[in-house]
């Protein structure tokens, strides 16, 4: 336990804070031999992901973690797990059975979204891909048991500010014991918070909102395309194509004069007059604001989404606010028939002002509570 003066003096000493230098050794350092480790207080600090162990209090002291320019994907700012490996840059933990009794509190999580888009298939969906997730606030992974997330602010994060889930990489067992409290996920762009597995996790004066980063704001379209018009590079519109669930975008790669043609592919290029138009993705007519799918997945853009991989049980919302979310405020839903959620409870929440407030697409749900007001 980092208890003594001289301790925290050295701790204090290898971070510099100043929003520019890299502290991920120096805070990754102090995680490693300390009980209790705290920040500076006040500053910012670039990081890359950092690893909190067993039995450790992680106080932010009030300074912001932001993620370094140029992460790549699947790199939270603090990644809560005994075990994980990520394939695609070979980053390596060794594990341990479990991850135990971890607190985080009283601070900024900052994923530097405007510095931190997936290259991967950017050109073709807009910086959206297959592999959205990843760059998150917090990830908790694996068999963690007893996490306590309170009083911090997370921002700015190309994934979920808050993701809790289960066998990605590597990642064996399943969180328990996940309580959040007085967490203000704000601004990411996936979900404000995630759970794809786990048990007995707890919500409690959280704020879930504008999901909505500035690559997925609402877009401006050309409904329908006219012949007889220029069209320059980056121009976009939106063609029905005759199907009665989707609108289908396009976006202008060669510019030109368009012979009125509407373009009616569904991968690809075609030529209308001088301009080609490339297949961006499609859109759900009951979603106005430009929530697109991509390789069959909505945005999906959630404030809360509750999306087991496996069977989860006691999720528990009490006074907590889903606000100016582009897609669904809270909803539980899943990925695959046979999972089943027990004890989903919310108390006293508020669903304003998203583009969908309550989304309940269960295949099966066991006890489920919904008390008013929501």
């Amino acid at each position: 336990t980092l208890s003594s003066s001289s301790a925290a003096s050295d701790v204090y000493k290898r971070q510099v804070g100043d929003g520019s230098t890299d502290d991920t050794a120096a805070i990754q350092a102090a995680l490693n031999s300390n009980g209790q480790v705290w920040l500076q207080p006040g500053l910012t600090y670039m990081v890359s992901t950092l690893w909190p162990k067993s039995n450790q209090t992680f106080d932010l002291n009030h300074g912001t973690l932001k993620l370094l320019a140029g992460s790549y994907w699947q790199t939270p700012v603090i990644m809560v797990s005994p075990y994980s490996r990520y394939r695609s840059i070979g980053l390596y933990r060794p594990g341990e059975l479990s991850l135990d009794n971890v607190i985080i509190r009283n601070g900024k999580i900052d994923g530097n979204v405007s510095n931190n888009q997936s290259a991967t298939s950017e050109p073709d969906t807009g910086g959206w891909t297959a592999n959205d997730g990843g760059l998150d606030g917090i990830r908790v992974q694996g068999t963690v048991n007893n996490l306590l997330a309170e009083n911090l602010v997370i921002t700015n994060c190309f994934g979920d500010g808050f993701n809790v889930s289960l066998n990605y990489f590597g990642a064996t067992g399943e969180p328990d014991n996940i309580t959040v409290v007085d967490v203000d996920m704000d601004g990411n762009g996936r979900q404000g918070s995630s759970i794809t597995d786990g048990n007995n996790i707890t919500y409690s004066r959280c704020k879930f909102r504008n999901t909505f980063n500035e690559r997925l704001a609402p877009r401006t379209f050309t409904p329908h395309i006219t012949g007889g018009h220029t069209y320059s590079v980056g121009d976009e519109c939106m063609e029905s194509a005759s199907d009665p669930t989707y609108n289908y975008n396009y976006e202008c790669t060669v510019g030109g004069v368009s012979s009125g043609t509407a373009p009616t592919h569904k991968s690809g290029i075609a030529i209308d007059g001088t301009v080609t138009w490339k297949y961006k993705w499609r859109v759900h007519k009951d979603y106005p604001n430009g929530i697109h799918e991509v390789g069959g997945a909505y945005g999906p853009w959630f404030g809360c989404d509750i999306e087991p991989f496996s069977d989860v049980e006691n999720v528990k919302f009490s006074d907590c606010d889903f606000t100016g979310n582009g897609g669904i405020g809270l909803s539980p839903s899943f990925s695959g028939s046979g999972r089943t959620m027990d004890g989903f409870q919310v108390d006293n929440c508020r669903l304003t002002g998203n583009n969908v407030e309550w989304g309940l697409s269960l295949i099966h749900i066991s006890e489920p509570t919904r008390r008013t007001p929501i």
